[in-house]
C-alpha cells in the first residue's frame, strides 16, 4: 500500500547541507500499528510529514499503491492528504474559533461533503471517541485527553487508510496516555497507523511493529514487509506458525513466550499479533508471483495511469472560508470594530460627497423641471455651443446682495450701482467667442415649420429688430435722444398671462394699450438711477416710492415721418438738435406711460428679463403698422445699394461687420439691405422666436419637434441647413451641474486619500492576521486544504471587513446627511435635502470598499499560501 524507496530529504542551512534523512525505504502493510522510535534530530518527524505529503524528499520516491508520486504536483499531495492521511498531532492543533464539531466537519468541507451529512459523520466520529456530550464545546474548554480525541475523530471521520501520529501522547499523562493508545491501537484493527515518540514502553506495548531511527537512517525494523516473507513463505510450505520477535526481530514460534534468541517476553495482546501474522502471510503469498524489484518498478509507472488513481481535488468552498474568517473575526471584536470604523472613514468622506454632489443635482434638476421649464427656447440668428461655452472659462459667480433683504415690503425703491467695462478688449472677446458662436439662416421654410408647432403645449414669441425712436426731456427740461439701452428697453415675454406666472404686480397693473409700459426691480426691489432719472426721478430724494414710478413718463416714442428728416442728397437724418421741442410735442409724438412695477416671484431663483422699462408686444406691432408706409420705409425698399440713414453703401463692412467676421461670421451686402429695412419698420420678418412651453414635458416635445427638422436637413444632405437652438435652462444648469462635478472630483481626490490609507491599514492588519493564524494555515494545509483556498480563507477575511466598512459608512453618510441638510438649509433658507446619497451609489460605496480592502488583503493572503505547512504547524 505504501512503500519509500531510497527516500532522502536534505534542507538548507544557511550554507550548510542538513541530511534529515539518508536513503530510506519502507513498505508498508494495508493495518498495522508501526512505531518510529529514535533520538531527536534523528528525522523521525521529517519521515512522518514526507510519508503524510506536508514535506517533499529531495530524492528517492514515495509509492502509494503502486504509483509513484514523483509526477504529484501540488493539487494531487492536497487530495492525498484530504483523502487517504488523518493526522494526529502532539499539541492537537485545532482550531481555537471553531467548535470541536466544527474542527472535525472542516476534513469533509474540503471533501466537498454535503453540509447535512457532514454533521452527521462529524457528530459519529466524536462519539466514537466518547466525546458525545462536548458537540459544541471550543477546545479551549477541554481537557488535553479530551483535545486529542477531537484531533483523533478529525483524523478519522474522512476514512483515511492512513493515521500518522506525531507524539500524540507527548502532553499527556500516563493515564490519558494509556487511554489515547489504546484508541489507537483499537484503530489499528483496520488502518495503518504510524506513530512518532520517544516513549520507547508505550511503543513496545502498544505497536505491532518498531522502526528505529538513528541520524536519518533506518536501524533496525522488528516485522519488516519484505524481508521476512521467504521467512514466511517457508514456514508455510512446512505447516509450520512463526511469529517475528517484536524486540530483536528474530523468527520464533507462536506458542512461545519468551524469545529465544532476546530471553524478552513477548506482549500479551496475542491476538493482535495473530491476525497481523494472517494479514501478513497472506501478502506474503501475493508477492511471491512479483519480482522483489517491484516499488521500483512501479515508480516507473506511466503519468497517464497515476492519474487515473487519484481521483477528485480536494476543495474548500468561498463560503466555508468566509465562515472561518467571520468566526476569527469575532474571537477579536474589539480589533475587528476597530478595524471596520478606520475603514469606514474614507467610505464616509466619499460618501458624503457623493451624496452633497448627488443632492444639489437632483436640486438642480428639479429647478430645472419646475422653476426653469418656463424659460423659453431661444431660435435666433446667433447661437452657441454650449459644451464650448462652459470649457471657455470660469463662470464668475454674483455674490451676495449684503444686508439688503429679498422681496421687501416696504414699498420703497432702492438704486443699483451700474458696472461696465471689463479688463479685455474687444479682439480678445471676438477670438474668445469664435469656436463658439454658430450662425443660423432663419428661412422662410424654417419659420414655417416653426409655426406648425402644437400651440396647445408651447406658444410662440417672435423677435423683431426694429430700432424704435425715442426722445426725453431731463429735469431741466433738456429735450435729448434717448439711448434704449440706457433704459433697459426690451419687450416683455409672453403675454399677461405667462408674466404673471413669473412675476409679481407690486404696484398698479398690468399694459393695455401699446404706450403702455411696465417696470422691472429685482428681488430686492432695486433699478438703475440711470433708468431713474429717465423717468423724471430725482435719485438725490431720500425715499423714493414704488407708488411714485407710476404714471406718464417724461419719454415719447416717434414715429418715423415726424422723427426722420430728407436731405437734398436724398439720406434721411435724425431731426437737429433744434428741432427736438418740436419733434417732441409734435403730433407723431406718443407719451410712454408706465402702469406698473414687476417684480420676480418669490421662491423663483432665475428671471427671464433684467431691469428696465418694458413693453407688450402691441408696441411693435403698431411700429410695424405704422412705419412700413412711411418716407424713409418707402424710399429705402427701392434703394438696395445704400442706407439712407447712414449714407454707407450696403457693400461696405461696418465695424459691427468686421466684428462678427473675427467670430467667423460673414455678412452680406444683401443681408445689410434686410437689416436696416428692418430696423426702420419695413420689413416685418422675425430674427428669432421664443417657444415657451408650459411645463417640462411640453419642453422636451418642443426639442424633439425641432430636432426632427435638423434630422430632415441632414437625411436630405443639407447640413449647413440645420438651426440650432438654444436652451437658456439647460445651459444654466449644465454650467451649474459641471462646476459641482469638477469639485466634486476634487473633494472626492481628498476624500479618497483617507481611503487608501484605510486600505494600507487593512493589509497590515491582515498580514498580522497572517501571522497569528500560521498554526491554522499549517492545520488546514494538513487537512488537504490547497494554497488557493488558503488565500481564500484570508479574502473572505479582507471582504468581511471591507463589507461592514463600506455598510458602514453609508449607514453613517445617511445619519450625517440629516445634520448636513439642517445646516445648509438654515443658510441658504433652501428646504430641500442637499445630501442625498441615491441607493446605487450607497451599493457602489460598499462595492468600492470591498474591492479596495481584498485588493489590500492580496498580499498577504498570497504570502499566507505561500507558507511552508511543515514550519506553519511548528508556529505558536
Amino acid at each position: 500500500m505504501l512503500n519509500l524507496v531510497d527516500v532522502k530529504k536534505d534542507y538548507l542551512s544557511g550554507d550548510d547541507t542538513v541530511h534529515a534523512l539518508k536513503g530510506v525505504s519502507l513498505s508498508f502493510r494495508k493495518s498495522e500499528f508501526v512505531s518510529i522510535l529514535g533520538p531527536s534530530g534523528c528525522g523521525k518527524t521529517t519521515l512522518l510529514n514526507i510519508i503524510g505529503g506536508l514535506d517533499r524528499y529531495t530524492s528517492g520516491d514515495l509509492i502509494i499503491d503502486g504509483i509513484s508520486t514523483k509526477d504529484y504536483r501540488d493539487g494531487d499531495w492536497d487530495f492525498y492528504r484530504n483523502s487517504r492521511i488523518g493526522f494526529v498531532f502532539q499539541n492537537y492543533d485545532l482550531i481555537p474559533h471553531l467548535t470541536i464539531l466544527q474542527n472535525v466537519e472542516l476534513a469533509l468541507t474540503l471533501s466537498g461533503v454535503a453540509a447535512e451529512e457532514r454533521k452527521e459523520r462529524a457528530r459519529r466520529a466524536l462519539e466514537e471517541v466518547g466525546l458525545k456530550e462536548k458537540l459544541n464545546k471550543r477546545p479551549n474548554q477541554l481537557s488535553g485527553g479530551q483535545m486529542q480525541r477531537v484531533s483523533i475523530a478529525r483524523a478519522l471521520v474522512n476514512d483515511p487508510d492512513i493515521i500518522l501520529a506525531d507524539e500524540p501522547t507527548g502532553a499527556l499523562d500516563s493515564v490519558t496516555s494509556v487511554q489515547i493508545m489504546e484508541l489507537l491501537t483499537e484503530i489499528a484493527r483496520k488502518k495503518l497507523i504510524v506513530m512518532v515518540t520517544h516513549n520507547a514502553e508505550l511503543a513496545e506495548r502498544y505497536s505491532t511493529r518498531i522502526i528505529r531511527l538513528l541520524d536519518g537512517e533506518v536501524v533496525g525494523d522488528t516485522m519488516p514487509y519484505g524481508i521476512s516473507r521467504e521467512v514466511r513463505l517457508e514456514s508455510g510450505k512446512t505447516g509450520n506458525r512463526v511469529d517475528q520477535c517484536p524486540h530483536c526481530g528474530a523468527i520464533n514460534p507462536i506458542g512461545s513466550a519468551v524469545c529465544p534468541e532476546c530471553g524478552a517476553r513477548k506482549p500479551r495482546r496475542d491476538y493482535v499479533f495473530k491476525r497481523r501474522r494472517q494479514a501478513a502471510e497472506k501478502e506474503a503469498a501475493a508477492l511471491a508471483a512479483t519480482p522483489k524489484s517491484l516499488p521500483a518498478e512501479q515508480a516507473a509507472s506511466p503519468r497517464k495511469s497515476s492519474r487515473r488513481k487519484r481521483g477528485n481535488k480536494s476543495k474548500m468552498n468561498f463560503a466555508t472560508a468566509m465562515k472561518l474568517s467571520f468566526r476569527n473575526l469575532l474571537t477579536k471584536k474589539v480589533r475587528t470594530g476597530a478595524t471596520v470604523v478606520a475603514g469606514s472613514i474614507g467610505i464616509v468622506g466619499v460618501a458624503l460627497v457623493l451624496a452633497l454632489s448627488n443632492g444639489f443635482t437632483d436640486y438642480i434638476n428639479k429647478m430645472e423641471r419646475s422653476t426653469l421649464s418656463v424659460f423659453p427656447i431661444m431660435i435666433s440668428e446667433l447661437s452657441y455651443d454650449s459644451q464650448k461655452l462652459m470649457q471657455m472659462s470660469p463662470i464668475q459667480m454674483i455674490g451676495s446682495q449684503g444686508d439688503l433683504p429679498s422681496h421687501p415690503d416696504d414699498g420703497e425703491v432702492h438704486i443699483k450701482e451700474d458696472t461696465l467695462g471689463s479688463g479685455s478688449s474687444m479682439e480678445d472677446y471676438m477670438q474668445m467667442f469664435k469656436d463658439i458662436v454658430i450662425v443660423n439662416d432663419i428661412t422662410d421654410e424654417y419659420l414655417d415649420y416653426v409655426a406648425k408647432i402644437d400651440q396647445s403645449k408651447a406658444s410662440l414669441f417672435y423677435m423683431y429688430n426694429y430700432r424704435m425712436n425715442l426722445l426725453g426731456k431731463s429735469q431741466g427740461g433738456t429735450v435729448d435722444i434717448v439711448d434704449a439701452s440706457t433704459l433697459g428697453w426690451q419687450q416683455l415675454l409672453g403675454d399677461a398671462e405667462f408674466m404673471e406666472s413669473q412675476y409679481d404686480v407690486i404696484e398698479g397693473r398690468y399694459p393695455q394699450n401699446p404706450f403702455e409700459t411696465v417696470i422691472l426691480v429685482d428681488r430686492y426691489n432695486r433699478v438703475s438711477g440711470n433708468i431713474l432719472q429717465s423717468i423724471g426721478i430725482d435719485i438725490e430724494q431720500e425715499t423714493i416710492l414704488l407708488s411714485d414710478l407710476i404714471g406718464e413718463t417724461p419719454l415719447r416714442l416717434i414715429d418715423n415721418d415726424g422723427f426722420y428728416v430728407r436731405q437734398e442728397s436724398g439720406l434721411f437724418a435724425d431731426p437737429d438738435r433744434s428741432s427736438y421741442e418740436s419733434v417732441y410735442g409734435g403730433q407723431y409724438a406718443h407719451p410712454i406711460e408706465i402702469v406698473g412695477v414687476l417684480r420676480i416671484k418669490e421662491g423663483l431663483d432665475f428671471e427671464l428679463m433684467t431691469g428696465g422699462i418694458a413693453y407688450t408686444a402691441a408696441l411693435t406691432d403698431y411700429c410695424y403698422d405704422v412705419n412700413a408706409g412711411s418716407q424713409i420705409a418707402a424710399a429705402q425698399a427701392a434703394d438696395a445699394e445704400t442706407n439712407l440713414r447712414t449714407g454707407d453703401r450696403f457693400s461696405k463692412m461696418t465695424a459691427m461687420d468686421l466684428a462678427m467676421a473675427m467670430m467667423g461670421i460673414q455678412r452680406t451686402a444683401e443681408d445689410r439691405y434686410h437689416t436696416a429695412l428692418q430696423e426702420i419698420g419695413y420689413e416685418k420678418t422675425p430674427i428669432g422666436v421664443y417657444v415657451f412651453a408650459e411645463n417640462f414635458d411640453n419642453k422636451t416635445y418642443v426639442k424633439q419637434y425641432l430636432d426632427e427638422y435638423n434630422m430632415i436637413k441632414i437625411s436630405q444632405g443639407k447640413d449647413s441647413e440645420q438651426v440650432v437652438y438654444t436652451d437658456m435652462a439647460e445651459t444654466v444648469t449644465d454650467m451649474v451641474q459641471e462646476i459641482v462635478r469638477i469639485i466634486s472630483i476634487v473633494l472626492v481626490c481628498f476624500a479618497a486619500i483617507a481611503l487608501v490609507v484605510s486600505s494600507v491599514m487593512i493589509g497590515i492588519i491582515t498580514y498580522v492576521s497572517v501571522v497569528e493564524r500560521t498554526k491554522e494555515i499549517g492545520i488546514l494545509r494538513a487537512l488537504g486544504a490547497r494554497k488557493i483556498d488558503i488565500s481564500n480563507v484570508f479574502n473572505a477575511e479582507t471582504v468581511i471587513v471591507g463589507l461592514c466598512s463600506g455598510i458602514l459608512g453609508v449607514v453613517a453618510t445617511y445619519i450625517l446627511s440629516i445634520p448636513i441638510n439642517l445646516i445648509i438649509g438654515s443658510l441658504s433658507g433652501i428646504k430641500e435635502s442637499f445630501a442625498a446619497l441615491h441607493p446605487f451609489n450607497a451599493l457602489i460605496m460598499v462595492a468600492l470598499s470591498v474591492g479596495l480592502t481584498v485588493i489590500s488583503g492580496l498580499i498577504p493572503a498570497a504570502l499566507a499560501a505561500k507558507k511552508d505547512p511543515v514550519v506553519a504547524l511548528r508556529s505558536e
